[in-house]
């Protein structure tokens, strides 16, 4: 939100996670708007409060909810090592449906088994997208890999 104020966030996790993160947020955006995802239809229902929130919290369990909508990145950190590989592949699957970029901040052994159509690309090819290389130079103290959909 620092970087991109009028970005919507939609953190999908688990609900134990949620919890910590809109503590935080909540403090550091005390005028932003959050919204929590409590049913299956919820977010794409009706105009309101979703489509007005800075911060939507998706628990996991309701993660069907969130993949019906399409996102201009997908960001997973620090989970992926620790899934089954049955899991990643599942989540993989997820992020294929849902948006064309991928920026995973896992161990650099962590399989990611996105489909074919998905190239890793490094910091430098960037494609001229601005908002991505501020994003990568956000996060660059991480082990990053960063996957666009072709």
């Amino acid at each position: 939100k620092l970087i991109l104020p009028n970005v919507q966030w939609v953190d999908l996790d688990l609900p134990e996670s949620l919890f910590y993160a809109e503590v935080f947020l909540r403090r550091n955006f005390p005028d932003a708007v959050f919204t929590y995802i409590t049913a299956e239809r919820q977010l794409y229902d009706g105009p309101e409060p979703y489509t007005m929130a800075d911060f939507v919290f998706c628990p996991v369990q309701l993660a069907n909810t969130a993949k019906v909508c399409h996102y201009d990145i997908a960001i997973n950190q620090g989970s992926m090592q620790e899934m089954s590989p049955e899991f990643v592949a599942y989540w993989c699957k997820f992020i294929d449906r849902m948006t064309t970029c991928f920026i995973s901040l896992n161990y650099p052994e962590t399989p990611i088994a996105l489909p074919p159509a998905w190239e890793c690309v490094h910091r430098e090819r960037s494609d001229g997208n601005a908002e991505l290389k501020l994003i990568l130079d956000a996060v660059r103290i991480f082990e990053e890999r960063v996957y666009v959909k072709r």
